[in-house]
């Protein structure tokens, strides 16, 4: 039966239903059955009463599908959208799942942990099949925000899953009065793992302007070389990165959830993935301890000028063209500053902790070892500046700092300051084998659809 002749069927009943009820009411009978004869003051009341009724029946009529689509609207769509809700939940939890497989390497797992997710949540919404579900792994482009699924083979390769959470035939209720019997219900979710990231961290922003050119190698297998380089100079934040001028970086540039990596102009290049790091990272510790108390500063002598470097307290102060050996050990200042070409020089693992600024920019900080491992620098000052002409092998730790890097040196090792600007002619090579590269911790996957 067509809508439309069942309306008109309602129409037509509640019509005669009104009349007989008023004919009723009126006390009309026949000749034969003890009619009564009404007067013309009865006969208006009763087709009045009769009008009345009649209108009544009609109006009802008119009513009722008008009150079927509001049941409708209120049951059948809210049923729907819990499905929807249960759906996307659902999706959501199964490609959490699967992304956990990848984030822990255990790629033959995705599969099963989705659908760990998904059996009993479905089966809790009174479904048990899962021919509906689609699980995919793939790669996240954070460009243009798109999904591209690679085979379960290449899982290794993928930084995402992907799962499509479909119901055929959702049942309605009320709307099938309207000839609506049932909808396709389809929802879908994306959980990306961030890619490990080291190098060059700025907590709260990242700046790579001019000519700079950035790589990385792994120190535990040997010296930098130009020909074995790597491609994994990342550069990392929790903020913005602005990348613009000549820069070229060989590696990922991933800013923070919900920030962007701005690119300005220029013909810089960057290698790698260019999107966001999912997680919020933690201010790696700058606790100094007892080294205010316990350091090997007495092992420090005059410069090699003859110069005294704490003639200004536990201020380390070198003047112009002026060097400071330092022995392999563990230091504390409360400041460091170099006046024009002058230098620190090690030969072996040393630690300088620096509770206010570090400045660095007129001199040169020779590790003869050529190890960035042997040097570290930690820092809870507001400023760390390291340039000059000869090499940098280090690596440095300054959360609360701008760290700026700048000249015409090759710096090997790693950074992590509160924002870091590398400026100038600079190549920076990430050392892979740098403890900094495990500091700040790989997120847990993230929902990105």
């Amino acid at each position: 039966m067509r809508v439309k002749d069942f309306f008109n069927g309602l129409l037509v009943s509640g019509a005669f239903v009104g009349l007989g009820a008023a004919m009723d009411a009126g006390g009309i009978r026949t000749a034969n059955s003890n009619r009564i004869v009404l007067g013309k003051s009865e006969m208006n009341e009763f087709n009045q009463r009769h009008q009345r009724r009649a209108a009544t029946a009609v109006f009802v009529a008119v009513l009722l599908p008008v009150l079927i689509m509001c049941a409708a609207l209120s049951v059948d769509v809210g049923h729907l959208t819990a499905v929807v809700a249960e759906m996307q939940h659902t999706a959501d939890g199964a490609s959490l799942a699967g992304a956990t497989a990848l984030w822990e390497e255990r790629w033959d797992e995705v599969s099963d942990r989705s659908v760990a997710v998904i059996d009993p949540m479905q089966r809790s919404q009174g479904f048990s099949s899962l021919d509906d579900q689609l699980i995919e792994v793939g790669r996240w482009n954070w460009l243009n925000n798109t999904f591209t699924a690679y085979p379960f083979a290449d899982a290794a390769e993928s930084n995402a899953v992907r799962v499509v959470s479909r119901r055929a035939e959702t049942p309605y209720f009320f709307a099938r009065f309207m000839r609506k019997m049932s909808a396709d219900v389809r929802r879908e979710a994306v959980a990306v793992i961030s890619e490990p990231c080291g190098g060059i961290w700025g907590l709260e922003g990242v700046k790579v302007p001019g000519s700079v050119s950035i790589d990385s190698f792994d120190s535990t297998d040997g010296p930098y070389s130009p020909a074995t380089a790597g491609s994994d100079g990342d550069v990392c934040s929790g903020r913005d990165i602005v990348v613009s001028g000549d820069a070229v970086i060989d590696g990922d540039a991933l800013a923070g959830p919900g920030y962007d990596v701005i690119e300005n102009g220029g013909s810089h290049e960057v290698t790698g993935t260019i999107g966001n790091w999912t997680g919020y990272p933690k201010h790696p510790s700058a606790d100094f301890g007892d080294v205010a108390i316990s350091n090997d500063n007495d092992l420090i002598g005059t410069t090699v000028g003859g110069d005294d470097p704490f003639k200004r307290g536990n201020n380390l102060v070198l003047r112009a063209d002026d060097e400071l050996v330092l022995q392999p050990g563990t230091y504390y200042f409360d400041s460091v500053s170099f006046g024009s070409q002058s230098r620190l020089s090690l030969s072996g693992p040393t630690t300088i902790y620096v509770a206010g600024d570090f400045d660095a920019t007129a001199q040169s900080i020779i590790n003869t070892t050529g190890d960035p491992t042997d040097l570290m620098i930690i820092s809870s000052g507001q400023t760390v500046k390291v340039s000059g002409n000869n090499d940098f092998y280090g690596q440095i730790i300054a959360p609360y700092a701008e760290i700026t890097l700048s000249g015409t040196a090759d710096f090997y090792g790693a950074v992590i300051g509160r924002t870091v600007t590398v400026t100038g002619d600079v190549n920076f090579h990430v050392d892979e084998g740098s403890a900094l590269t495990a500091l700040i911790d790989t997120p847990p996957p993230a929902l990105v659809k």
